[in-house]
């Protein structure tokens, strides 16, 4: 009873974050045709104005590591700028068209997109980091969304929160 008291206690002064995910891998998707996959920068959020070139370049090595092409999204910048005259990138000019000139001029087979929701760190908590986001993975072929996922994580530093986080989401491909 005293110890149930005293972890009770431990977790009123430190708090609970539980680390979440809600990854889906789209049915009948053939993943042995994806090869080259760009990754563009995620939405910012959350207190470090760097979360997403860390979980860009976690999203990057996830994927080498498991053997895809990882594109830097310069092959296709023109093709966005193109479409969106100039603005930069956003998600919301997807469209199937801009997709398919990925595939065809820059031999893209997927694009990963996202959020980040939430990144923090402090000493105040065990582990110190936290990272929360939203990630799509969509095929440039037909503009079908091949992986959807929401998810959180923690780390001893950012860059091990967004490693998580990545490996988790691309662990099914």
């Amino acid at each position: 009873m005293k110890r149930l008291f005293v972890f009770v206690l431990f977790l009123s002064f430190t708090g609970c974050l539980i680390p979440t995910s809600n990854i889906s891998l789209s049915a009948g998707v053939d993943l042995k045709q994806i090869k080259n996959i760009v990754v563009m920068d995620f939405k910012k959020g959350g207190e470090f104005p760097n979360s997403s070139d860390v979980i860009k370049r976690a999203f990057e090595i996830s994927l080498e590591k498991k053997g895809y092409k990882v594109m830097h999204y310069s092959k296709i910048k023109h093709l966005v700028d193109n479409e969106n005259q100039g603005a930069g990138f956003s998600s919301d000019i997807l469209t199937a068209s801009l997709l398919r000139k990925f595939k065809k001029e820059a031999d893209v087979d997927a694009v990963i997109v996202g959020s980040i929701m939430d990144a923090w760190c402090s000493p105040a908590w065990m582990p110190t980091c936290w990272i929360e986001l939203t990630a799509q993975i969509i095929g440039t072929m037909s503009g079908d969304l091949i992986l959807s996922a929401n998810i959180s994580d923690e780390g001893w530093s950012l860059q091990e929160a967004a490693q998580v986080t990545a490996d988790k989401i691309l662990y099914k491909m």
